[in-house]
């Protein structure tokens, strides 16, 4: 009888120590960017010409796992816009800071970011008609830093992040592509 009332009691009491700590999250934010216009420098080679600046709207979400402070996991979005849109696949690190209900901290990405935009098709005898082109696909970074509104150990949380991408296609062939993105939403740890 004593071993199953030791068993009865430690595993009763696991159960809170357990749900004091989250081992992943999962972010779903709403996403406000900005790509500026690509420049048209001496060596842009770019048939069609570079593209023009356009603000986008989107999604972002991504599965991150937790130790400590730190957050590690992949992540990707889509935005889109009147002449631009951007897709990417790829993985993003956290680091909070602090241990306050407002917490800010810091964040790198990298991955695959297909940079499309608007282009215009002509052959005759057709008439001309708008359609989607692949601008550039291309790894690129990303960093910024943001802000979790919410108990430090707790399952729901408020998220606003500020982050700069930028591509790593040779700039001389088509130009760099640069973004700045603002998101907000919420994550969900377990």
């Amino acid at each position: 009888m004593k071993p199953v009332a030791i068993l009865l009691i430690a595993s009763g009491a696991a159960g809170p120590l357990a749900a004091q700590s989250s081992t992943g999250e999962f972010r779903l934010l709403g996403v406000g960017a900005y790509a500026p216009s690509v420049s048209a420098g001496a060596g842009n080679q770019d048939p069609m010409g570079p593209p023009r600046s356009s603000p986008m709207a989107g999604v972002m979400g991504d599965l991150s796992f937790i130790v400590g402070r730190f957050r590690l996991g992949p992540e990707g979005f889509v935005l889109r816009g009147p002449d631009r849109r951007i897709w990417s696949l790829g993985g993003a690190a956290r680091y909070e800071l602090g241990g306050s209900d407002i917490r800010p901290f810091a964040v790198a990405g990298a991955g695959v970011y297909w940079w499309d935009r608007e282009i215009f098709i002509d052959v005759p005898p057709t008439p001309a008609f708008a359609s989607w082109g692949s601008d550039v696909s291309s790894f690129s970074l990303s960093g910024g830093a943001g802000l979790v509104l919410g108990s430090p150990g707790g399952r729901l949380a408020g998220v606003s992040e500020l982050r700069f991408h930028r591509s790593f296609k040779q700039p001389e062939f088509t130009g760099a592509r640069t973004m700045v993105s603002l998101s907000l939403g919420a994550r969900i740890a377990w």
